[in-house]
């Protein structure tokens, strides 16, 4: 799929945003215990959509020593690479579902998927989980964060959506946007990871929530 819409936009959105402190607490009680819970427990994370690193560095100001984002924004990875933290070793790449296939197999122990998978095509966030699981070691933690779950006739009758097939829409933004309902979520982690914890995050400041999933890689 193409994805130069939703680039374009966060390369706008990322050409405004000041390099962000790595011991800085996010503005946000629970989402800072999900970073603590991954950083703890994980020395090595990925983050597929990293955008400018906030997540990764978090995660590392809690205990993760390696890190490697990556991103479709070019704009976005610049951020990320300016942020410094003692002791991390880190790597940031430009590039797109398919910089995944290059990475080894069960080498790393934690990764971080926000708002990601319900960012692209159905085929795509397949792809992505299947890379994850496959990415990650026996036990590896998986940090999810998906948009609310809406009811697909509101979006359909939206006119800031545009539905290209079931579930899937491009937004007034140029973002994609991929309704994925808890059960789909559900269903897409059978037989690849188990729900350590679940919930929503609510951001006052927008008016909206997050769902929000720890996750450990099923055995076997």
């Amino acid at each position: 799929m193409d994805y130069n819409s939703t680039k374009k936009y966060w390369d706008e959105i990322f050409a405004e945003v000041p390099v962000y402190k790595a011991e800085n607490r996010v503005n946000n009680g629970e989402l800072e215990r999900c970073f603590k819970w991954l950083g703890e427990g994980a020395e090595s994370v990925i983050d597929f959509g990293c955008g400018n690193g906030r997540a990764l560095y978090r995660a590392a100001y809690y205990g993760s020593k390696k890190v490697l984002g990556i991103d479709i924004s070019a704009e976005g990875i610049d951020l990320a690479k300016k942020i410094e933290l003692d002791g991390l070793e880190k790597d940031f790449v430009l590039g797109g579902v398919e910089s995944l296939k290059d990475i080894e197999d069960a080498s790393f122990e934690g990764g971080i998927l926000f708002n990601i998978l319900d960012n692209i095509s159905p085929s795509d966030c397949e792809t992505v989980l299947n890379e994850i699981h496959r990415i990650l070691g026996d036990g590896g933690k998986l940090l999810i964060k998906l948009n609310p779950e809406y009811d697909n006739k509101e979006l359909d009758s939206d006119p800031d959506f545009t539905k290209f097939e079931e579930s899937l829409y491009l937004e007034e933004s140029g973002v994609y946007f991929y309704n994925i309902t808890d059960h789909m979520m559900k269903s897409f982690l059978d037989g690849k990871f188990n729900i350590v914890d679940e919930g929503e995050i609510e951001f006052k400041d927008f008016m909206t929530y997050n769902r929000i999933y720890l996750l450990e890689k099923s055995e076997g």
